[in-house]
């Protein structure tokens, strides 16, 4: 295979794999926000000890890291996303896939000797 052709698989693979990369850290970042609404939750409803108000701030401030962390993870890979335009991309397969068919399929038409090459090489 030409290396341009394996180059734009390559670029594929890449994309896909930033898109199911974005789509789990969206679901984890959508996760984390739905547990922290349970927390404020609680702490808005509930009664609750000292101890155990300490308890849900620790909580509160590991879920806040967490999604801090995944969101430090996922404004880059969208941008990635964005920036790699899948219809783009497929032009450029489509057109390299076209040059290389160009390629097997073309035969040469001697410009200078006539009458055919093997004729005029066995002189």
């Amino acid at each position: 295979m030409i290396i341009a052709q394996n180059a734009i698989n390559e670029i594929f693979i890449i994309s896909e794999k930033a898109q199911n990369e974005c789509e789990r850290l969206i679901g984890e970042l959508s996760h984390n926000d739905r547990e922290t609404v349970d927390i404020l939750h609680f702490l808005e409803f509930e009664e609750f000890s000292l101890e155990t108000g300490y308890s849900v701030l620790l909580k509160l401030k590991s879920l806040r890291l967490a999604r801090r962390k995944i969101k430090d993870e996922l404004e880059p890979l969208q941008t990635l996303i964005t920036m790699l335009d899948m219809q783009k991309l497929d032009k450029i397969r489509q057109r390299i896939d076209s040059k290389v068919s160009k390629q097997e399929d073309r035969k040469y038409t001697p410009r200078v000797i006539q009458g055919g090459l093997v004729e005029a090489i066995n002189i």
